[in-house]
């Protein structure tokens, strides 16, 4: 039987949401190494996460820590999600509840930790991190107020 998103984004976000974000911070902060999003989403599984929750999170969290890390950035208030080449939907960052509260737990986080390496850890899984710091790589001279985005795509 096929897993019908619509029907996942259309129901209430579970309670705990917000204490899956804040676990996922803790788990990721107490990694020695480096995780690929695979290996991530499966760390949350084994923590009590549903499956589709961790996926969401691992999406999302490292979005919202590195749009509050490059607040200077001029980033786009929506996203598309990428179904197939004939179904893509163009989303509000804001109107999706999950990342409201991801965006609000990153929000608080930032005002009262100092733990810049952690920061730089969740940030650094976006792949707006990379492509930014991949441009100022090249370009150590660029602004980042004047950087041009495209919107994110979220593959389902």
């Amino acid at each position: 039987m096929k897993f019908n998103l619509s029907n996942f984004f259309s129901k209430p976000i579970p309670i705990e949401f917000r204490d899956y974000v804040l676990t996922t911070i803790k788990l990721i902060g107490n990694l020695d190494k480096e995780i690929e999003i695979k290996e991530l989403i499966e760390l949350l599984i084994s923590n009590n996460i549903p499956k589709k929750e961790a996926q969401e999170i691992t999406i999302f969290l490292p979005i919202a820590f590195c749009r509050k890390m490059l607040s200077q950035v001029n980033w786009l208030p929506y996203y598309i999600d990428f179904y197939s080449e004939s179904k893509t939907v163009r989303k509000k960052f804001l109107k999706n509840k999950r990342y409201k509260v991801i965006d609000e737990v990153t929000s608080t986080y930032f005002d009262v930790s100092t733990n810049s390496n952690l920061i730089l850890k969740i940030a650094s899984l976006s792949a707006e991190f990379n492509a930014i710091n991949n441009l100022l790589t090249k370009n150590p001279d660029a602004n980042l107020e004047e950087i041009k985005l495209t919107p994110t795509y979220i593959v389902r």
